[in-house]
């Protein structure tokens, strides 16, 4: 299954009226597919968690969720759209299975997050610093 446009609109409805920050449970086991944008600009999600099953983030799918600073990847993901994560400083890896399918950006402007992943595995990864020409500084706990 694919998150789609009735059931975002739906959820897009859920947290505007809560009207504070909410976190989002998304798991079950039919979902496959974030699309992108999905979850752009919702500025109040400070949480999500996604299903197991969930194989492909989309571009953008979470791009300007400024309060969405800390996500866990399930390892059946296997690609990552560039700018999806652009304000997460705290990123846990489950598996060791995405690879040329990880954008560049996918977690904010530039940084080295995918060298590190790529060369450490599952684990969990933070900010630790800035370089002034190539962004986020990360580390591997």
């Amino acid at each position: 299954m694919v998150v789609n446009d009735t059931i975002l609109g739906s959820v897009e409805n859920i947290i505007k009226a809560a009207g504070k920050y909410v976190t989002l449970n998304i798991s079950g086991d039919a979902l496959t597919t974030i699309p992108g944008n999905a979850f752009n600009n919702y500025k109040t999600l400070v949480g999500i968690t996604m299903p197991n099953n969930v194989t492909k983030i989309g571009y953008q799918a979470f791009s300007g969720c400024e309060n969405l600073t800390r996500v866990i990847i399930p390892s059946s993901v296997t690609r990552i759209g560039d700018e999806t994560f652009d304000f997460v400083t705290n990123v846990t890896f489950q598996g060791s299975t995405i690879s040329e399918f990880f954008g560049q950006q996918a977690f904010g402007h530039n940084g080295d997050l995918r060298d590190k992943y790529l060369a450490g595995g599952k684990g969990t990864y933070i900010i630790t610093g800035r370089n002034e020409y190539a962004g986020p500084v990360w580390t591997k706990q």
